[in-house]
């Protein structure tokens, strides 16, 4: 039996106060997702599969002697397969080991002026980072980080497929970045 020890982290049973970490995906750092095979979770592995089916068939396009539009589909279905990759690893450096990460007034007023921006289409905390940094300890900013992080990132994943999309369609340049 597990229990949760704050916003991050596992507790096992064990040595009482040992704090034991479990492994999290190597992309999107989740660790409420469980890691499968190559230290990624099932939603970062899918990724990486597509990522290699995408680059083998415009690779087999190529030689075959395909149409250009053909062989633009691939190249920008690769592009697309990139960028939902690119964004998993954001998400991961983004809210990904918050234990170690120094969270201050600004970071944590940032995240409540995005989730606020989602959710009421205001940007309500505006000019409140002193009071953040004043008011909550080290401890008590991770955690509430934590808990904002986890809002974060169920809506980025929920909409992690429409930002690739959207990005691919409105970069100018994509053929370059291939």
């Amino acid at each position: 039996m597990e229990r949760r020890h704050g916003a991050y982290g596992v507790l096992r049973k064990g040595k009482p106060g040992k704090r034991r970490r479990q492994r999290v995906c190597a992309w999107c750092k989740d660790e409420e997702r469980p890691v499968q095979t190559s230290d990624l979770c099932g939603s970062c592995y899918r990724f990486k599969l597509n990522l290699g089916k995408a680059d083998a068939a415009l690779r087999q396009a190529r030689s075959a002697g395909a149409t250009k539009d053909r062989i633009r589909e691939f190249e920008w279905k690769l592009f697309y397969r990139k960028r939902l990759v690119e964004l998993a690893k954001l998400e991961g450096d983004s809210y990904g080991d918050v234990d170690t990460k120094e969270i201050d007034g600004l970071w944590l007023e940032l995240e409540f002026r995005r989730l606020t921006k989602r959710l009421f289409k205001k940007e309500i905390f505006v000019g409140h980072s002193n009071a953040f940094d004043w008011d909550f300890t080290l401890a008590q900013r991770r955690t509430i980080f934590g808990y904002l992080a986890r809002m974060q990132r169920i809506f980025l994943r929920r909409h992690r497929a429409a930002f690739a999309r959207r990005t691919a369609e409105l970069s100018s340049g994509w053929q370059s970045m291939l």
